[in-house]
């Protein structure tokens, strides 16, 4: 089965590349954004729902 694994800064703590990339937007198009978040996401195949919440708790 496939899961989807989103990692991302946590809501309480700034988020540096949301920030440069939002400032490479302003720079190239000339749009002021209001917030960028950027995350990492990932598909992980071959595993049980077990090993990937592991993962997931983990810190992995």
């Amino acid at each position: 089965m496939l899961y989807r694994i989103e990692i991302g800064p946590r809501p309480d703590l700034a988020d540096i590349q949301g920030q440069s990339t939002a400032r490479a937007i302003k720079s190239a198009l000339g749009v002021e954004m209001e917030a960028v978040w950027q995350l990492k996401i990932f598909t992980v195949d071959g595993l049980e729902e077990g090993e990937v919440r592991r993962l997931v708790d983990e810190g992995i």
